[in-house]
């Protein structure tokens, strides 16, 4: 005997009208060496009729200022989530309590006023239902004032004779009066603009406003359910707003004439969105170094290659949907330019120069958190009086939230150097003391390079060592004799000429065969006795060679 088990199962959205159904099934067992055989089995169903309804419920935009007049939408929706028809659906605002009136405690209309259906598409018919009703609670009779009934697909409207200032609660009602009824899955809503009517006391702020709402459903036999509730949420911000200012140069300190990346920031340091972020710079008028008699020209927007955004290092705050900046040209606005394109900004015009300035405004909704980042090119000036200059910058960031606004700023300087060079020198005698016998050898080992940026801002064309460096007084000469040179490095692209002088530094004299060494090399050399036994003072002249294939002409700092 063979058995054979197929398990089976009933349609999740089989009809309640199913109910008491009575299915039979055949089975028919076949064999090549024997006859035919049936048997059948029967199972009536049982689907009870269930009762459900759920609830979504939004606001939009889920916050805003402090300002009486701020105007939001809150949509709700209800679905019939039975397995049957019902003749009604009612979207209640807030929950009801047990004695079906608006709850007085936490009431979202305590600050939000109902102003009006939507606009645009206020109501959402669910299939089935031919008309729609608005209920209004009036709480200053204490009683539901009924709206007009409106058949499908005509649009609802507030009851007239209660004041919107007086609604704490609000119903909508779809009902179905003839067949069919409002079917499982049907779906009706409403979008009802809100706005503030009071302004919430400091005390209170930030404020967040908790809306729930729910759903009914009612069949024919006047049962009903209710839907768990929904629930959205505004947020009422803090009047203060808080933001952050950044400045810095880079490099801070330059040589005057050379070029620094200005880099500035603005972010917003409140715990609720902006609706805009500005980045001005400067942000006085009296501490501008872009200005005539500044220090610095504006060169450029962005810190890289001008023709790939990509470089430029623009960096727009979170959610910004637009920026616009307003270029000072010569100390006068220019027209304002505005870009959608994320992370960029438009050059300053053509004709706008000098560039004095400029104001970049973010608009959006600005996240916390959210911060701009606003790099620019700055060249500064070659002329200056001092070997050292200041320039002192501000720049002012600014957030605006409604009719709030709050500031911060930030101070960076860039420090400009004039040309010039500085040298480190040293010397060295060794074995430090000697015989007191003629014919003692000493070695004297002199050293001196140019000394790196920021000590020297320019390259120098020729260096020279000398010993001594004061001839009043030096008495090294009148014991010692220059015998040679030796080990003495000369760099490349560079020449090496040393010279003596007889009459304590009042003329210079080349030594024979130490013209015009050529670098690179290492080179030894013998002084002749008469130039060692002359000679009150010796000197090295380092000369950087022509500019021109590898050699730049010039010797650079850290060199001899």
């Amino acid at each position: 005997m063979v058995t054979v088990q197929v398990p089976v199962r009933v349609d999740d959205d089989i009809p309640p009208s199913a109910d008491g159904t009575t299915l039979t099934n055949t089975a028919t067992m076949t064999a090549d060496n024997a006859t035919d055989k049936q048997s059948s089995a029967a199972v009536t169903l049982s689907v009870p009729s269930t009762l459900g309804a759920t609830t979504t419920k939004s606001i939009t935009p889920d916050g805003g200022p402090n300002v009486v007049g701020t105007e939001t939408t809150a949509t709700v929706t209800g679905t019939n989530s039975s397995n049957v028809p019902v003749t009604s659906m009612v979207i209640s605002d807030p929950v009801l309590d047990d004695d079906g009136n608006p709850p007085a405690a936490g009431n979202p209309f305590t600050y939000l006023e109902v102003n009006r259906l939507a606009d645009t598409d206020p109501i959402t018919w669910p299939e089935g239902a031919d008309t729609v009703q608005v209920r209004a609670y009036d709480s200053s009779t204490g009683e539901w004032v009924d709206g007009p009934v409106v058949d499908n697909p005509g649009n609802p409207s507030l009851p007239a004779s209660v004041d919107p200032g007086d609604i704490t609660g609000v119903q909508l009602i779809f009902t179905s009066t003839s067949e069919p009824a409002i079917p499982a899955g049907a779906t009706g809503g409403v979008s009802v603009v809100l706005d503030q009517k009071t302004l919430v006391p400091d005390d209170e702020i930030p404020l967040t406003i908790t809306n729930f709402a729910d759903t009914t459903v009612t069949d024919a036999d006047g049962d009903e359910a209710r839907s768990d509730p929904a629930s959205a949420t505004y947020r009422i911000p803090a009047n203060e707003i808080d933001v952050t200012a950044g400045k810095s140069f880079d490099p801070s300190v330059v040589h005057a004439g050379d070029p620094s990346t200005v880099t500035l920031k603005g972010g917003n340091a409140s715990d609720d969105p902006l609706d805009s972020l500005t980045v001005t710079e400067p942000a006085s008028a009296a501490l501008n170094p872009l200005a005539a008699g500044g220090g610095m020209t504006f060169t450029q927007m962005g810190s890289g290659d001008p023709t790939d955004p990509a470089t430029s290092g623009i960096v727009w705050p979170d959610s910004a949907t637009s920026a616009t900046i307003t270029y000072s040209c010569a100390g006068t606005p220019a027209a304002p330019l505005t870009t959608t394109t994320a992370n960029t900004l438009p050059a300053p015009p053509a004709d706008c120069d000098p560039v004095t300035g400029f104001s970049v405004t973010f608009t959006g909704s600005i996240n916390p958190g959210a911060e701009a980042t606003v790099p620019f090119v700055v060249t500064t000036d070659t002329d200056q009086t001092l070997e050292e200059s200041y320039h002192l910058n501000m720049v002012r960031v600014t957030g605006q939230r409604g009719a709030n606004t709050g500031d911060d700023t930030a101070i960076a300087v860039l420090k400009t150097i004039a040309d010039r060079i500085a040298v480190d020198v040293g010397k060295r005698v060794y074995p430090s003391s000697i015989p007191a016998y003629p014919g003692q050898i000493v070695t004297v080992q002199l050293s001196g390079r140019l000394l790196p940026f920021p000590d020297s801002t320019v390259d120098a064309q020729q260096i020279i060592v000398q010993d001594p460096q004061d001839f009043a007084g030096d008495e090294w000469y009148d014991s010692f004799n220059p015998q040679a040179v030796t080990a003495t490095p000369v760099p490349a692209c560079s020449t090496l000429t040393v010279q003596y002088t007889s009459d304590a530094g009042g003329t210079w004299a080349d030594v024979p065969g130490m013209e015009a060494i050529h670098g690179a090399t290492i080179y030894n050399g013998v002084i002749p006795d008469d130039i060692g036994a002359a000679a009150d003072g010796i000197r090295f002249v380092y000369t950087a060679d022509p500019a021109g294939a590898d050699c730049s002409g010039v010797s650079r700092p850290g060199r001899p």
